[in-house]
């Protein structure tokens, strides 16, 4: 009896910590996310205002030692989980689905148009310090 109800309090905690996408009161207000890049991926930060709108801006390495900075807008369209973007001034669109949240550890674990990608809140360790001053 006891091992039941252990076992439905971890699952019940478990849930709780990797539900989807962030609580309702973070996305009514400004969101931002940094992902740290990958050998093919520069490094981003991804700020969605409750509006509807937000940005990203790439950091990509140079030779210089300097990341190289390119900003790009968006709009958006939120339903459930998934995030449809429009970037301007081209007009491309990007689908991001959030697939895990952890509220302890502001982390949250999206789908990039098809690419698994982990993504750090305002809240997480081991962002650097251009990534803490965009919070």
């Amino acid at each position: 009896m006891r091992l039941t109800r252990l076992a439905v309090a971890t699952a019940a905690a478990v849930a709780a910590a990797l539900i989807a996408v962030p609580s309702a009161a973070q996305a009514a207000s400004t969101q931002v996310w940094f992902h740290p890049g990958d050998q093919f991926m520069p490094s981003m930060i991804w700020k969605f205002n409750s509006g509807g709108s937000g940005w990203k801006t790439s950091y990509i390495p140079s030779l210089t030692g300097w990341p190289v900075q390119r900003q790009t807008g968006f709009s958006y369209v939120q339903s459930g989980a998934t995030f449809n973007l429009t970037t301007y001034p081209y007009l491309g669109s990007q689908r991001i689905v959030g697939l895990r949240y952890s509220s302890a550890t502001d982390v949250w674990v999206v789908s990039n148009n098809g690419f698994t990608e982990t993504w750090l809140g305002c809240r997480s360790a081991g962002r650097p310090a251009y990534a803490q001053v965009a919070c």
